[in-house]
């Protein structure tokens, strides 16, 4: 089976239809032909802002072909979770001040762990979104505001069921994808 790269995204459409108000599109798709007007390939039905509530966030992964896809996700749950050692003071006297510290935290880390679903994908997607659970390669991806650019930032996904297919009764489709940073927050030492 041959792949083709097709950047499909309102993003890349843009600059080859300056004329297409994106805002005013409900939905698209992309036909590509040979110079015999044979169709060679089709991009799927893409829903313009179906997924994107306020607070929505967008994962980038790297899928089955090697390239870059996307999905987006309902405004995530956030839990940090941290990890220390403990120090304890030599006791010399009982003169401590009521400041001082007996025992102190050090070696502080943190990472954020997000919870996020979605319900904006049918039975029909699901292979495809099962690339983004089995993916090596994924990015929490920002728009950039305040004047700042749009950036990245590398995810790891936590390891999951995926379910396929459902009963034949079953439309919904509830998407859970647990992830974390790839970086972890270091305090500073006093």
């Amino acid at each position: 089976m041959e792949s083709y790269f097709i950047p499909s995204g309102p993003k890349n459409l843009e600059a080859l239809f300056p004329a297409v108000n994106f805002d005013k599109i409900l939905s698209y798709w992309i036909v590509v032909k040979d110079i015999n007007g044979n169709v060679i390939g089709t991009t799927p039905l893409f829903q313009m802002n179906c997924c994107c509530p306020d607070g929505y966030i967008r994962i980038e992964f790297m899928n089955d072909s090697g390239t870059r896809d996307a999905v987006n996700f309902g405004k995530p749950y956030i839990i940090q979770s941290s990890q220390s050692s403990i120090f304890q003071k030599a006791k010399i006297s009982n003169s401590n001040a009521k400041d001082d510290f007996g025992l102190r935290r050090f070696n502080v880390v943190a990472n954020d762990v997000y919870e996020c679903t979605t319900t904006c994908y049918d039975e029909g997607a699901m292979e495809w979104l099962s690339e983004l659970f089995r993916s090596p390669i994924a990015y929490l991806h920002h728009e950039g505001n305040q004047g700042q650019q749009e950036y990245i930032l590398p995810i790891n996904i936590l390891d999951t069921d995926f379910t396929l297919q459902k009963n034949a009764e079953e439309y919904v489709y509830l998407v859970t994808l647990k992830f974390n940073l790839a970086n972890i927050y270091s305090s500073i030492r006093p």
